[in-house]
């Protein structure tokens, strides 16, 4: 799949997309131009019926996403189209309709951390290292992902993260509930592989609903429309493949879902 920039590449692995942040010599920073191009390869990966599962993961093993690329943060006017263009493409992510994984390797620094909390599930190799050094550039975070932090962690755990500025290790973020999995380095890339695959073999009308009620169960407001939810789970009712869990369950054999 093209997405428009080099920096941004989609591999399809049957019913999974990868998403992959690829500047391996800058450790995956994000620019502000892939910032700019996430929402609109978020929405075709959305609108694609063969994508169940979007995993996001970074180049190489030396890190998932090491933050803002920092020469684009040189001036105020810098400052805020960055924070506009990244705002969006993470809200495209949290609202993202499908399941979406992060598989952490190496550093996971800011920006990093906040694509990762944009994610539904969350794995890490036990080399990975996290940290929000904010604060020591002088810099605010994103209130929505404060948000998502405080959420995941709780108040106590986002406080040290947010004002200590240290970083910490994938078994500490595990500690914490930032991560759903800590995994040997060399297995983590297998680990997501299966979850992913269970994932993309169940119905995905009612994956979508699930997720819509989880987002709404934390009073997401603005992520989650009480029509849309309510839109979802009569779509589930009424779909083929309503019919064809039920059929699969008598016959015991393993469903075939269309997501229709």
């Amino acid at each position: 799949m093209s997405t428009g920039n080099e920096h941004l590449v989609v591999q399809r692995e049957g019913p999974v997309s990868i998403l992959i942040f690829q500047r391996v010599e800058h450790l995956n920073a994000v620019t502000l131009e892939m910032w700019r191009a996430l929402p609109q390869i978020l929405a075709a990966l959305e609108a694609d019926d063969a994508t169940r599962v979007l995993v996001l993961r970074g180049a190489g093993e030396r890190a998932f996403v090491s933050g803002a690329e920092i020469d684009e943060l040189d001036d105020v006017s810098g400052d805020a189209a960055y924070a506009q263009a990244s705002g969006a493409a993470l809200d495209a992510l949290h609202r993202f309709a499908k399941p979406t994984i992060a598989l952490i390797h190496g550093q996971c620094v800011g920006a990093g951390i906040a694509l990762a909390l944009a994610c539904d599930l969350r794995f890490a190799s036990e080399s990975a290292r996290f940290s929000m050094p904010a604060v020591r550039f002088g810099l605010a975070v994103r209130v929505e992902t404060v948000r998502q932090l405080a959420r995941v962690v709780g108040p106590t755990h986002a406080s040290e993260i947010l004002f200590n500025a240290r970083r910490f290790d994938a078994l500490e973020a595990r500690r914490m509930n930032l991560l759903n999995h800590v995994v040997a380095a060399s297995e983590v890339d297998d680990a997501v592989e299966q979850v992913a695959r269970q994932i993309a073999d169940h119905a995905p009308l009612s994956l979508r609903a699930a997720k819509l009620a989880l987002r709404a169960s934390l009073d997401d407001t603005a992520a989650v429309e009480a029509q849309e939810l309510e839109d979802a789970i009569a779509a589930c009712a009424q779909s083929a493949d309503r019919g064809e869990g039920q059929r699969a369950l008598r016959n015991r054999r393993k469903p075939r879902f269309t997501g229709r």
